[in-house]
């Protein structure tokens, strides 16, 4: 039960060793998108934050 659950979690993370996780691959590719994007998306979020304030 847990314990062979637990050895076949630490061998598959032996296995991926160094590789990152799909979340570190993500917030990588977002820091090496350029930041004029970012900035664009987050001026569209507040526009959309006022407009349903205001509803």
């Amino acid at each position: 039960g847990q314990v062979e659950r637990f050895t076949r979690r630490m061998e598959a993370a032996a296995a991926n060793a160094g590789q990152k996780s799909k979340r570190q691959r993500r917030l990588e590719a977002r820091q090496q998108g350029s930041a004029t994007d970012e900035d664009v998306e987050t001026a569209e979020d507040d526009v959309e934050a006022t407009e349903a304030s205001a509803e």
